[in-house]
């Protein structure tokens, strides 16, 4: 993340970056086997990239920003993992 990164809201800052930051994030490697995305233990983050590309049918998480359908999937998945994360609060 650069430092123009954390300035910018969640919306501004595109699929392709916003899918970068949430396989870091432990608690999405969780909703993503939680809610049957995927059927093996996410480990890492590379896993978890692994998830994202199936999920979103891209070679590559950087092809979000060419592919208006696998953006659309993206945004679904995380508008669905941030309800999953409100749910727990």
């Amino acid at each position: 993340m650069t430092t123009d990164d954390k300035h910018r809201t969640w919306s501004e800052l595109g699929a392709v970056t916003q899918a970068a930051l949430r396989c870091q994030q432990p608690a999405f490697w969780v909703f993503l086997l939680e809610n049957d995305f995927v059927s093996w233990q996410i480990k890492d983050e590379e896993d978890a990239a692994v998830a994202v590309r199936a999920i979103c049918e891209v070679e590559s998480r950087s092809s979000l920003a060419e592919h208006s359908e696998a953006q659309a999937i993206w945004h679904d998945l995380d508008d669905l993992y941030q309800a999953w994360l409100a749910r727990d609060r």
